[in-house]
């Protein structure tokens, strides 16, 4: 604990495949660690749970919060459910917390079917694009976000006016992202 209270940056994530059916996943806390020109990656707190909640995850952060030696880093970035990252700013207010890259891919993907785009999605080069273009905000500066995220509306106000057969689908798509 010595180490992970000591670290610039928590790296949270959850994976579900490795724990047993009463278990629902394994938490990790990980963090980097410097050793002269040498730098890993190491684990600092591993959790077994049985729920996916937001005060279940409330609860974990309270409790490592109450074995630190000193106060909780700056920066978090949560890699896994919602309700984790929820949690975590719950609980450690004040601290960055950012998501991850391949967690906001997925998100995005996920509304693909939700909205019936599938098909549109598969077939339709226009439809693709549009569904890919949400994927580059977490690589832009924060300051950049605000106008990126107009830019695509704008993007999804002109599909859903001039391009799609199925506007309730394109009404959907945008709603659900912008």
């Amino acid at each position: 604990m010595q180490h992970l209270a000591s670290a610039k940056t928590w790296f949270v994530d959850g994976t579900f495949k490795v724990v047993s059916k009463s278990l629902l996943q394994l938490l990790s806390i990980h963090f980097f660690a410097r050793s002269g020109d040498d730098m890993k990656q190491l684990p600092g707190v591993y959790v077994l749970m049985t729920r996916k909640r937001k005060k279940d995850y409330k609860q974990v952060f309270v409790r490592i919060l109450e074995l630190l030696p000193s106060p909780p880093v700056a920066e978090m970035l949560v890699a896994s459910r919602k309700d984790s990252w929820r949690g975590a700013k719950s609980v450690l207010c004040g601290m960055r917390i950012h998501s991850c890259a391949f967690h906001w891919g997925q998100a995005v993907g996920r509304h693909v079917p939700e909205l019936g785009l599938q098909m549109d999605y598969n077939k339709r080069d226009c439809v693709y694009r549009f569904v890919r273009k949400p994927f580059v905000l977490p690589f832009q500066p924060k300051e950049q976000i605000p106008d990126t995220f107009d830019a695509l509306s704008t993007i999804a106000y002109k599909l859903y006016r001039e391009d799609l057969d199925q506007p309730n689908h394109q009404r959907g798509l945008y709603t659900a992202w912008l």
